[in-house]
């Protein structure tokens, strides 16, 4: 797949899903990234040229134990319904973006939200395997969307008072001073050099990275706020409010804090507070059981294991490399890829919302 066929395979995903995703989307996410142009295969019809079926890898960056390598990440597949037949078709296409992947360097491949029927037909055609699971918290902002469930008209009135003892509860963050910036300057780069070796697996977080992924993301916004201790940038948080179900929810979409559950505290704190200022009356984050993010979030007041949302489950699967292209430095890359221990993840390092 090239840039000349971006039309026909946007206009396939949207017709597969239901979607009226504009071609400017599809050449954001696609072509406008700074990891590099995708790994993509399509089955043509034989007669009319016309796409059947197609696969797209998005290109990433990624820091393994102190190396930096390439994956790509397996986000969109569609097969036209005349067309599937078995799956044959779609086995095809996507073997082939993990062979040409393989040989192009890439080292394994990932995907994020997996579900039941992907993790199963993965597992046996592509070896996919669940790395690890994310388990989804949240945190009340409002005790509007209860009240008003249960007493209606009457509920909403009450909410303002009710929700005057959420407020109160608020940690204090007096020693971090809070910034949201409208783009990712140096003081990005310069966290990313220096917390990217604190974890074994963990994709760029570089400024150009940042801006790209949501700065630029067409839907949005995206808010990004920078924590700095005595003048010195120690973090960052980036999250989306937006309706799920009728309410307004705030979702964290990264948060970069040098494994100090401290500083991930005082950003949850301060998102959690900015979100409700917008409206949004709960904040949802999605974590690694055990991790610095999880006894952060642990931390605040009024949070609890999500009711509504499943758990956020991973897959990935070591790339096939030629073996005179592959290095013993891409094999121990691809042996700490399929240990989910080691890796840091958040739900933006997916196409997660997108």
């Amino acid at each position: 797949m090239t840039r000349a066929n971006a039309q026909a395979a946007n206009a396939l995903t949207n017709l597969v899903f239901g979607l009226e995703r504009p071609i400017e989307h599809f050449m954001w996410k696609f072509w406008e990234n700074p990891a590099g142009d995708p790994v993509a295969w399509m089955g043509l019809d034989s007669e009319t040229g016309e796409i059947q079926s197609e696969n797209i890898g998005l290109s990433k960056k990624v820091r393994v134990k102190g190396q930096d390598a390439k994956c790509i990440m397996l986000c969109e597949s569609a097969t036209r319904p005349s067309a599937r037949g078995g799956g044959l078709i779609y086995k095809g296409v996507t073997s082939c973006v993990g062979i040409d992947a393989g040989a192009s360097g890439f080292t394994f491949a990932y995907g994020g939200q997996s579900t039941d029927d992907a993790i199963k037909i993965g597992k046996r055609w592509f070896g996919y395997r669940v790395a690890f699971a994310l388990d989804v918290w949240e945190k009340r902002l409002s005790f509007a969307p209860a009240l008003e469930h249960r007493l209606g008209a009457f509920g909403r009135l009450l909410a303002p008072l009710a929700d005057l003892f959420l407020s109160s509860q608020e940690a204090a963050t007096s020693s971090f001073q809070f910034e949201e910036v409208a783009e990712c300057g140096e003081e990005f780069d310069e966290l990313w050099s220096r917390h990217r070796d604190q974890y074994a697996l963990c994709f760029f977080r570089t400024a150009q990275i940042l801006n790209w992924r949501y700065v630029n993301c067409p839907i949005g916004p995206n808010r990004i706020v920078l924590a700095r201790k005595n003048g010195r940038a120690v973090g960052y948080v980036i999250w989306r409010e937006g309706r799920v179900n009728g309410i307004p929810i705030a979702t964290i979409l990264d948060l970069w804090h040098g494994d100090e559950s401290g500083v991930a505290e005082a950003l949850l704190a301060h998102a959690s507070i900015a979100a409700r200022v917008s409206g949004a009356t709960c904040l949802r984050f999605a974590v690694h059981k055990g991790g610095a993010e999880h006894r952060a979030i642990m931390q605040l007041k009024n949070t609890r294991p999500s009711p509504f949302e499943k758990e956020d489950r991973v897959i990935v699967t070591p790339l096939p490399m030629a073996v005179d292209v592959a290095t013993e430095g891409d094999y121990g890359i691809m042996r700490a890829a399929i240990d989910g221990r080691n890796w840091y993840y958040t739900q933006g390092d997916c196409d997660y919302l997108d």
